[in-house]
């Protein structure tokens, strides 16, 4: 006497498959939405955006110091979020006080991602990658950039995971 018939072993091997893609797509989707709805939006919030006519002799002098040689106008560091995955994504630099461009790239960005592949969130901007903090801010509390950030992050991490895991259907 078998203990499994045939019949009910090829359902059970094709529900398996549908399960497995059903969680496949839900875990995609919750890295997709975390990465660009949660990541890029709070390292964008933590950047301050920067005033060039309350520090004009800065920006000019960061356009003779960087080698991207930036207009003197505000938003390249918030414009400085990029998205890798496995490695790839853009490198071109520009103003974006507001951060809109930056996390609509991310979310096309983002629409690319496959379960296995490595994503990598980094600002490209060379005076904030050296710098780490970017000096007080009052979007960062006085803390610089990426304290904050990381803090917000682990908190988005525990609260928002299951519930993008939960809406992976959407």
């Amino acid at each position: 006497m078998s203990l499994v018939r045939v019949e009910g072993a090829k359902a059970l091997s094709e529900q398996l498959e549908q399960l497995q893609l059903i969680i496949r797509r839900k875990m995609t989707r919750m890295v997709e939405r975390f990465v660009a709805e949660t990541i890029v939006r709070i390292a964008v919030s933590n950047t301050p955006v920067g005033d060039s006519d309350e520090n004009l002799d800065y920006y000019l002098r960061r356009q003779k110091l960087t080698p991207e040689g930036f207009e003197p106008v505000e938003g390249y560091a918030r414009g400085g979020w990029r998205v890798y995955i496995d490695g790839v994504g853009s490198d071109s630099l520009f103003s974006d006080p507001t951060g809109s461009i930056v996390e609509s790239d991310a979310e096309e960005r983002m629409s690319d991602f496959r379960l296995g592949d490595t994503v990598r969130v980094a600002n490209i901007t060379s005076y904030v990658s050296r710098a780490n903090v970017m000096g007080p801010s009052l979007e960062s509390q006085n803390e610089g950039i990426f304290e904050p950030t990381k803090t917000a992050i682990f908190a988005a991490y525990i609260q928002d995971l299951r519930t993008y895991y939960g809406e992976g259907e959407k």
